[in-house]
């Protein structure tokens, strides 16, 4: 009888750690499809011919941020607004692509939103992770405010990390 119990155990244990069990979803690095400057653009195009489900552009970016300059059309949508656990955001389900941008390739918020954004069941998400900066570079179109003062700050919560010159080992003042 102990080892009947025992190995139920042991199966029970099993089935838990490889999440069978469990209903909670999750994301990983892997799920994430990115989709390049030359893919995006042509999308970008058809939206503006009138395919409008062709696409939706999302930035996830603060409001000071998105305001000062945005792909156009861009739909503003950050973390904090999508439920991790919540159903798809019904505003994006007409869409036959999502596309999610940040600033540039360092954009952990445009990564995370593109993971969430998978995670509450949205199945066609794309990461443009040249992000505005690339979209910029190439002339494409832009519109906001054109204040960059409000877009070069630190996104909320994080402040600007003061540069800090090489020196060789052996040379930091700061020891």
């Amino acid at each position: 009888m102990h080892r009947v119990a025992g190995a139920i155990g042991i199966g029970l244990a099993a089935a838990g750690a490889a999440g069978v069990g469990g209903c909670e979803r999750t994301t990983r690095d892997s799920d994430i499809r990115p989709i390049t400057t030359s893919e995006v653009w042509p999308l970008y195009q058809r939206v503006q011919k009138g395919e409008r489900n062709a696409a939706a552009f999302v930035d996830p970016r603060p409001q000071a941020r998105y305001d000062a300059a945005r792909i156009p059309g861009a739909l503003n949508l950050t973390l904090p607004k999508v439920d991790a656990k919540g159903p798809p955001d019904p505003r994006l389900t007409p869409y036959n692509t999502i596309v999610v941008y940040g600033d540039d390739p360092g954009s952990a918020t445009a990564k995370g939103m593109v993971k969430r954004l998978i995670l509450i069941g949205h199945p066609r998400v794309r990461w443009y992770s040249a992000g505005l900066k690339e979209w910029t570079a190439r002339g494409y179109p832009i519109e906001g405010t054109g204040d960059q003062s409000a877009a070069s700050k630190p996104p909320e919560g994080e402040e600007a990390k003061p540069k800090r010159e090489w020196r060789p080992p052996g040379e930091n003042p700061d020891r």
